[in-house]
């Protein structure tokens, strides 16, 4: 029997995929996220969490929210950047509470989602494993969740789950703010110098925007503009679609990739 720590509905999914249907009925997971702030945001988590699960037929429970656990342990590292101590003491702190809650209750092993996680270093994760293994006594498993995921399927599953854009605690969510916003005034300048005719449109920063708004000479500086941009979608008539040469439901543009709405 295997407890499984969840972090997150996603992550949850792409770990479960790597079970068998056999497998599935040795695995329980277990959600354990105290880092997660505000409290809002850990409920959101929390029931995508039970969706997930439901959803694949496993059983769940939820750990204690600890609402002290920013302030009384990771405040001690607040200045650390992302993937630091503060991550470190974090996941191994979640691991030791998910180990004792395996040996309180019969299981022989645990491990963690954290492994799905293309955004998490795995060596970092074990170190913190197999420092808990050895504390508790109960065997950690280090998974390797990231090989042979079926991007295709995990979309698919995941589309009407909620999915979180910051790791979790309040130091993270500020680190990500502050990024946005220097990431927003670099492509606010930018569009100013590219492309000085919009810059009114700039407030479909994250909006859909109407490919009949704009008068672009071709395809290369059509993704060089929504690259600067980033809509969250580019509305496309036919025959747009056809002078640009649009086909696809996603137009790959330098690092950024634009969904196309078809009008």
């Amino acid at each position: 029997m295997i407890l499984l720590h969840v972090c997150c509905a996603p992550d949850e999914v792409i770990a479960l995929e790597h079970f068998s249907e056999r497998e599935k009925e040795e695995v329980t997971a277990f959600f354990f996220n105290p880092n997660i702030f505000p409290y809002l945001e850990y409920v959101k988590r929390l029931n995508a969490f039970y969706k997930v699960s439901r959803s694949y037929s496993v059983s769940f429970v939820e750990g204690i929210y600890e609402s002290s656990f920013g302030a009384r342990v990771l405040s001690r590292f607040a200045a650390e950047p992302e993937g630091g101590r503060r991550c470190y003491y974090c996941i191994k702190y979640r691991l030791a509470v998910t180990a004792k809650y395996a040996k309180n209750s019969g299981y022989e092993a645990f491990s963690t989602t954290l492994l799905s996680s293309p955004k998490k270093n795995p060596e970092l994760i074990h170190r913190a494993g197999y420092e808990v293994e050895r504390a508790s006594g109960i065997k950690y498993i280090p998974f390797d969740f990231r090989n042979g995921i079926d991007h295709k399927k995990i979309r698919e599953v995941l589309k009407d789950v909620y999915k979180q854009d910051y790791c979790g605690c309040v130091f993270g969510l500020r680190e990500q703010v502050i990024k946005k916003l220097e990431r927003d005034k670099k492509d606010q300048m930018q569009l100013k110098e590219c492309f000085p005719q919009y810059e009114h449109l700039w407030r479909f920063r994250g909006r859909k925007l109407d490919l009949t708004m704009l008068k672009i000479d071709g395809r290369e500086e059509l993704k060089r503009f929504l690259e600067i941009l980033k809509p969250s979608s580019l509305v496309v008539g036919t025959e747009l679609m056809k002078d640009f040469g649009l086909t696809g439901k996603w137009l790959k543009c330098g690092k950024y990739n634009c969904k196309i709405e078809r009008r």
